[in-house]
């Protein structure tokens, strides 16, 4: 009886282990199961909340895309609104035309720039491609005002027509050797001619370039060798820089559009012996101040 009694506690004894042992791997699995569902399913979401903000964001540039177009479409002005009326002074593949814009409200004097009959397909899809990187550059009074563009082959950029001239053609006039002459025609009395006034403007110059250059370098331009020629004045003797091209193109532009025409004595070393165009090439800009302070 005794016998018997044991081997019956011992399985009661056995049989609650087994409980015990299939609880206790139940909670586990529980515990092991159920937060790694719960991180699948935090995954599945926070893999969707980036899925829609990177949809959200591709929309959002696609919107800003479709802006940009629609403004520089909005500058589209048809070709048989755009008159050529003379050419102005100018050497290379670029040409730069007076011109006449046929508006609504009156017709506008301007300036267009474009290319020279014999460019070839790869000058026609680079003048295209400033074009369009040009129109995204914000408005600033250190810069030539753009008007708008035409759509043609090659493209045509059209520009304000600034009645001050170039830099160096006003400062050859205003310390001109006629004007010099009244007072003694020596290099000492065209000093004294500057000391009366003239001079006065000169520090101003430079300022106005620098102040374009700093918008250029900001916006990703450059002006590859800078100088006088390259300055234009408007009405109101401001300086403006008309001749820039986008970092992105500038080193193609230079090769394929300069060739012969290369202004050496105003380009930097780094262009000379490794065809490198950069912001940092600013031996043009000391080359420019020489012209300014030596009257031109």
């Amino acid at each position: 009886c005794n016998y018997t009694g044991r081997i019956a506690a011992c399985i009661v004894e056995a049989i609650i282990i087994v409980v015990l042992i299939i609880v206790i791997i139940y909670l586990i699995a529980r515990d092991r199961l159920g937060p790694g569902k719960k991180t699948e399913a935090r995954s599945t979401n926070q893999i969707e909340e980036m899925k829609g903000a990177e949809n959200r964001a591709y929309m959002d540039l696609q919107e800003l895309e479709v802006n940009k177009n629609k403004k520089n479409k909005n500058l589209e002005v048809p070709e048989t609104n755009v008159k050529l009326v003379s050419n102005l002074p100018g050497k290379g593949m670029l040409r730069y035309h007076k011109a006449l814009v046929m508006r609504a409200e009156g017709n506008l004097e301007a300036v267009v720039r474009t290319l020279s009959g014999n460019s070839t397909l790869r000058m026609n899809e680079l003048q295209s491609s400033e074009v369009q990187h040009i129109f995204k550059l914000p408005g600033d009074n250190s810069i030539m005002k753009l008007l708008g563009w035409c759509d043609t082959v090659p493209n045509y950029l059209i520009c304000e027509n600034l009645s001050g001239g170039t830099l160096s053609d006003h400062l050859t006039e205003e310390f001109s050797s006629q004007k010099v002459h009244q007072y003694g025609n020596t290099k000492r009395k065209r000093f004294q001619v500057a000391e009366k006034g003239n001079a006065a403007h000169l520090p101003k110059y430079a300022l106005q370039v620098a102040r374009g250059l700093k918008f250029l370098t900001k916006h990703r331009f450059v002006s590859p060798g800078l100088r006088s020629k390259k300055v234009l004045l408007d009405a109101a003797g401001r300086c403006k820089l008309y001749d820039f091209v986008s970092m992105e193109n500038a080193k193609e532009w230079t090769k394929l559009f300069w060739k012969e025409n290369v202004p050496f004595q105003w380009m930097p070393p780094e262009f000379l012996f490794l065809e490198t165009i950069s912001s940092a090439g600013d031996v043009s800009f000391g080359v420019l101040l020489w012209e300014i302070f030596s009257y031109g």
